[in-house]
């Protein structure tokens, strides 16, 4: 891992003010995540970066970076009086329709998981919000 003491201010898009040097992760005193990894490694990357965060400080938690930004996590952080009544969270079109049959009245957002950056997001108005 390189790692290295700053020297000088940290800022944006410029060079690291420092010598980075190889390190180990018993010899580091505080991490502060930057930027995001490359999508190649970001599945790798982040969980080796959880699992130092139950060792190390960190100066922004990964948890927090990760988390609240997911729609799938937003019940953890967000009070249940400001979420929907009813949430599916599934991939699955089946699953989907049956509930919506079950409820034919009621008005749906209809979003794929975290891939399509918002793109593909439907509105099914229920039966009687159509008419």
């Amino acid at each position: 891992m390189a790692a290295g003491r700053v020297d000088g201010p940290v800022k944006a898009y410029e060079p690291y003010p420092g010598v980075p040097e190889r390190r180990g992760f018993e010899e580091i005193e505080v991490v502060w995540v930057l930027d995001y990894s490359q999508p190649s490694v970001e599945t790798a990357a982040w969980q080796l970066l959880w699992r130092l965060n139950q060792h190390v400080r960190f100066v922004n938690d990964v948890t927090g970076i990760l988390m609240p930004g997911s729609k799938t996590n937003l019940s953890v952080v967000v009070p249940p009086e400001h979420l929907p009544r009813r949430t599916l969270i599934s991939n699955s079109f089946d699953e989907l329709w049956t509930a919506y049959q079950q409820d034919p009245d009621a008005t749906w957002l209809v979003e794929p998981p975290d891939a399509d950056a918002g793109a593909d997001v439907y509105l099914l108005a229920g039966v009687r919000t159509a008419r």
